[in-house]
């Protein structure tokens, strides 16, 4: 299944999901994340903050899941899940 998510600031992302099984895991690829800025003139000053920007928001978003991958709660309640 491909999806198409648009990032709060505009950027948009296709991705692929190549497994699905809730709550245990869920197995996706990104498939294409790119942007362009205008004016042209701006474009190489935009475009290196437009990916500082894009690499601090996917750090966070794998740091979140690092997190919630340790925490107990959610451990317990996919352990409970699955017995």
């Amino acid at each position: 299944m491909r999806t198409l998510t648009v990032q709060r600031f505009g950027f948009r992302m296709e991705s692929e999901y190549v497994s699905y099984h809730p709550p245990s895991n869920v197995g996706m690829k990104m498939t294409r994340y790119n942007f362009a800025c205008k004016p042209r003139w701006l474009a190489p000053v935009a475009e290196r903050l437009g990916a500082i920007i894009l690499q601090r928001d996917i750090d966070r978003r794998i740091q979140g899941f690092a997190r919630g991958c340790t925490d107990p709660l959610v451990l317990e309640s996919v352990q409970s899940r699955e017995s």
